[in-house]
C-alpha cells in the first residue's frame, strides 16, 4: 500500500514540474537536468542515501539540496522543486519522481521510449538505421533506450509501451526447442 501512495506522489510532483517547466518553456533544460540528477542518484548512491535517510534533519537535507543545486547550477524550476520536495520530507520519492517527470514529458512531447535489449552495442549505423525504421513504423520521434543483455545470445529486443518485439537467438532457439517436443 505505501508503495502506491508513493507512486501517487511522484505523479503529483511531476506533474506540477513538467507544467511548471512547460510554462517558462524550460522543458528542455529541465529534461537534461532530470537525466543528469537520474544518473547522479544511480552513481552516488551512497550520498543520496545519507541525504534521504530519516536520521538526517530537515534543516540538513535542505542545506544539502541547495548545495546540490548551486554545484549542479540547476535552474531555478528544478532547484525550487527539489527544495519543496526536501521540505515536505519526500526525498525518498526522488527517484520516482524523476522517472515520472520523463514519462510526462515524453508524453507531452509525443515520444516514444523504446527499450532495446542487444548483446554488444549497436554501431552508429545500425542506430541510425533502427531509429529511422521504428519512427516510420510508429509515425512518432523515438528515444531508444539500450541495455545490454548478454542472455538473449544475439538479435535484438525491443520493447515500448505493452508491446514487445523479440528477434533475439534465445527466443528463436526456444521456439526450435518447443517445435521439437511437438513432434
Amino acid at each position: 500500500m505505501k508503495d502506491v501512495s508513493k507512486y501517487k506522489i511522484a505523479k503529483s510532483y511531476a506533474s506540477s514540474w513538467v507544467d511548471v517547466s512547460f510554462l517558462n518553456k524550460l522543458e528542455d533544460t529541465v529534461l537534461k537536468e532530470v537525466e543528469i540528477l537520474s544518473k547522479s542518484l544511480k552513481d552516488d548512491a551512497l550520498l543520496w542515501q545519507k541525504i534521504i535517510t530519516p536520521k538526517a534533519g530537515k534543516a540538513i537535507k535542505e542545506d544539502i539540496i541547495k548545495a546540490i543545486s548551486k554545484k549542479m547550477k540547476l535552474s531555478k524550476v528544478t532547484s525550487n522543486l527539489l527544495s519543496l520536495v526536501a521540505e515536505n520530507s519526500r526525498l525518498d520519492c526522488l527517484s520516482l519522481i524523476l522517472d515520472e517527470w520523463q514519462e510526462l514529458y515524453y508524453e507531452k512531447k509525443s515520444i516514444v521510449k523504446v527499450n532495446v535489449e542487444t548483446v554488444v552495442p549497436l554501431t552508429l549505423t545500425q542506430d541510425k538505421k533502427l531509429k529511422k525504421v521504428l519512427e516510420e513504423k510508429l509515425k512518432k520521434t523515438v528515444k531508444l533506450n539500450y541495455i545490454i543483455n548478454k542472455e538473449i545470445l544475439g538479435g535484438l529486443k525491443i520493447s515500448y509501451g505493452s508491446n514487445l518485439i523479440d528477434d533475439s537467438l534465445q527466443n528463436k532457439l526456444e521456439n526450435i526447442k518447443k517445435l521439437m517436443l511437438n513432434r
